[in-house]
């Protein structure tokens, strides 16, 4: 049987994570809001999980967005589903 200790560091080695950033919402809500005005559709994925379209109407109500994403923000895990 595994130890709680030994799950978290396999989940940390894997890059797993169970929440997405604030950072990285912003930015999955500004890439949101430019596809919606040239009405496109989107999906995105976090860290190899597809993100809820709820999760990211919560974070809207909850991030006063800015436009204006940062440039050169490093590495990111957000990867845009092409319909």
């Amino acid at each position: 049987m595994s130890r709680p200790k030994q799950l978290k560091h396999i989940l940390t080695k894997w890059n797993l994570k169970k929440n997405v950033s604030p950072a990285d919402m912003e930015v999955m809500l500004a890439i949101k809001r430019q596809r919606s005005a040239e009405e496109k559709p989107t999906q995105f994925t976090y860290c190899g999980h597809r993100v809820p379209e709820q999760k990211l109407e919560r974070a809207a109500k909850r991030i006063k967005l800015q436009i204006n994403t940062p440039n050169g923000a490093g590495e990111t895990y957000i990867f845009l589903f092409q319909c």
